[in-house]
């Protein structure tokens, strides 16, 4: 009976614990006075012409964040809330994977394990594709896992329809298929129990809800094939060590330096956990994803956050490991568990933190500034009435699509060679402007590239705010009038 109660306890205080975990990364982002960074400005934008696809990224992102809008308004805190809660969402898949596994307890520490994580600490606090896809990853592989065991439709079709979702969100997504096929041929025992037949209705039921995106791809070019390749980057110099060895230290900060150290000390062991069919099952959905990201790394390039779908089965993998290895797995879990709290109020409330230090390291200085620049430029604009908006770079576009007020939803993009590089390219265009006087938004320091297309160019303002002493925004702004058309031949360069 006092095993019982006690357990009981320990269910009610890890519960709390995530509650509070996620209140407080609700609130920090209440308190925050960080500007969206450019892909969360991109993205808000996408949000205001919901479509099946996006030139970079399936839908969900867009959908999710015109939701919240729709929820609570578009402030910066708003577009940002499902981040944590989602987050929450993946340390309950977490969880439920875990008890599958091994028990309750191991449950409760792989959900806390997950939600506490630096990686996941910042990742709460923005609005991107991870949260979605990691909720998507975690709720997957407990549904296949039982799927495997049980045989039953409804968990193959959960399965299916978790894979959909998750390719909807991300395209990391379909690496859950290949990890799944390692699994089958590592342990014999779950592809003999593996029913063919209801796999493949899963496979159906994952392709029934990712087709509205496949046909919105097909019916543009492809254009998200034509960013992958482009983020691939194999088009250089193909042996990067140092970008390899950057990606690698990247990972003890995403993960955290004690689960990540753990994590690679058993996947070395992994012939030893050739017997153990929980612990293959937990390394095939882990130690692959995070070899290709270290191959890509290598090869050309990847960011920090790339391989974040492998530490969904490698939270649960460590968790397990530091409750079955006695009381130096409990040491270790409760190091980790130290440094990630010890790490948190850094992550979520660094500006308090730093005071006027800050303008000396500034890992944020990305999301500084670009309200004040917009504010500068709607005032700008004011002087210029009917004049519409001009970019030559997507960053500066989406940060002042959402900044500018009124939201300059006529600014067309300038792309003399034609094609689509980004989402701007592919939704505005230069045409729609006909006759109207444009206003050139640019980094560079002259209009050298736009001038010989009209005739008369003229910098009327140079824009630039500090947030602080140590970094700066600058944009020159430049009134164009009478579009000739591109320059013959622009479109070869």
């Amino acid at each position: 009976m006092g095993g019982r109660a006690d357990a009981a306890r320990m269910r009610r205080a890890v519960f709390a614990a995530l509650a509070a975990l996620t209140a407080w990364r609700l609130a920090a982002l209440g308190l925050s006075p960080l500007t969206l960074m450019f892909d969360e400005a991109q993205y808000w934008s996408w949000s205001r012409d919901l479509a099946f696809g996006y030139y970079s990224k399936p839908p969900l992102i867009a959908w999710t964040l015109a939701a919240a809008a729709r929820a609570c308004g578009e402030g910066e805190a708003c577009l940002r809330a499902a981040s944590p809660l989602l987050h929450l969402a993946a340390a309950a898949g977490c969880g439920l994977l875990a008890r599958r596994l091994s028990g309750a307890a191991a449950g409760l520490a792989a959900a806390l394990l997950y939600a506490s994580l630096p990686g996941v600490a910042w990742s709460s606090m923005v609005a991107s594709t991870d949260p979605l896809l990691l909720a998507f990853w975690a709720f997957g592989l407990f549904f296949l896992h039982r799927a495997l065991e049980s045989g039953r439709w409804r968990d193959w079709l959960a399965f299916g329809l978790c894979l959909g979702g998750g390719l909807l969100a991300k395209y990391t997504m379909i690496l859950m298929l290949p990890c799944a096929a390692l699994y089958l041929a590592l342990a014999p025992g779950a592809a003999r129990a593996l029913s063919p037949r209801r796999a493949a209705a899963a496979v159906a039921a994952a392709a029934a809800v990712a087709a509205p995106n496949l046909a919105w791809n097909a019916l543009h070019g492809f254009p998200t094939v034509t960013h992958l390749r482009d983020n691939a980057n194999l088009g250089g110099a193909l042996f990067r060590p140092r970008a390899f060895a950057l990606f690698l230290a990247s990972q003890f900060a995403v993960f955290g330096p004690v689960p990540f150290a753990l994590f690679l000390w058993l996947a070395a062991r992994m012939r030893r956990a050739a017997g153990d069919a929980r612990t293959v099952f937990l390394l095939c959905f882990s130690a692959p994803v995070l070899a290709l990201f270290l191959v890509q790394s290598l090869l050309s390039r990847a960011h920090a956050n790339w391989a974040a779908a492998a530490y969904i089965a490698g939270a649960v993998l460590v968790a397990r490991w530091c409750l079955e290895a006695g009381a130096r797995g409990r040491v270790l879990f409760a190091a980790a568990a130290a440094l990630h709290l010890a790490a948190m109020p850094a992550i979520h409330h660094y500006d308090a933190l730093a005071g006027e230090s800050v303008a000396l390291f500034d890992p944020m200085r990305r999301m500084r500034g670009w309200d004040a620049l917009g504010a500068e430029l709607s005032r700008l604009r004011a002087e210029h009435p009917g004049a519409v908006l001009l970019f030559d770079e997507r960053k500066t576009m989406a940060q002042m699509l959402y900044y500018v007020r009124p939201h300059p939803f006529d600014a067309v993009k300038w792309n003399p060679r034609g094609g689509a590089r980004d989402h701007y390219d592919l939704t505005t265009d230069i045409a729609s402007a006909a006759g109207r006087p444009l206003l050139l938004v640019t980094e560079r320091p002259d209009a050298a590239h736009v001038a010989p297309a009209f005739d008369a160019a003229r910098r009327v303002a140079t824009l630039e705010v500090r947030p602080h002493g140590g970094f700066a925004l600058r944009r020159d702004v430049w009134r164009l009038d009478g579009f000739r058309g591109y320059p013959a031949g622009s479109a070869a360069r």
